[in-house]
Parts: C-alpha cells; structure tokens; sequence
C-alpha cells in the first residue's frame, strides 16, 4: 500500500514531467541525472538543448525538491535529491505507464 507521502510525490512528478509545458525537457533532464551527476553545460550539451533553458528547468527542479546542487554558479553541479534517489521508482514507472522514454 502506497503511503501519502508516496502519492504526494507520484502527483508532483505527473505534474512536473507528464502535464505542464516543458515537462518532457525536465524529464530528459531528471533521467540524465539519474544517470550522472552533471553541470548545467554538460546537461546542454549532451541533451542538444540551450544553456538557458536547462538552466530554467534545474532552477524548476529544484524548487520543487528533485535536485540539489554542489559547488558554486558556473560549476555547480546537480545531483537527484534524496526524495528521488528514495523514490525515483515513480518516475520510471510514469514513464513506462505514460509513453515510454523521454
């Protein structure tokens, strides 16, 4: 049985990743960092996607609690948060139940 906290998490990652603009970009972003903890450069680089916007996209991540960042402005570097890391399951299960990769 799913707890409220796991409901609560599996509703703001539909939101995050499956029903707002962007959310496709912000997955690609969240799995790449599942993958590999990286910077906001080598994130564009590897997504093929505008330095901006996946700075736009780490700033929506983190206010919502998916990462965290180590190190200073131009090199920090992004790591999923413990409430991915402690439940990153729901997302591979939406994407698997929503539409496959990102």
């Amino acid at each position: 049985m799913k707890s409220e906290d796991d409901e609560d998490f599996s509703r703001l990652c539909f939101w995050l990743f499956f029903a707002t603009r962007g959310g496709r970009t912000r997955l690609m972003i969240m799995q790449s960092l599942m993958r590999e903890p990286m910077n906001a450069h080598r994130l564009s680089s590897e997504l093929d996607l505008n330095y901006r916007t996946v700075e736009h996209h780490l700033r929506v991540l983190a206010g919502n609690g998916f990462v965290t960042a180590v190190g200073k402005r131009y090199g920090e570097t992004y790591f999923p948060s413990k409430k991915v890391a402690e439940n990153g399951h729901c997302i591979t299960d939406m994407v698997e139940r929503y539409g496959g990769k990102a």
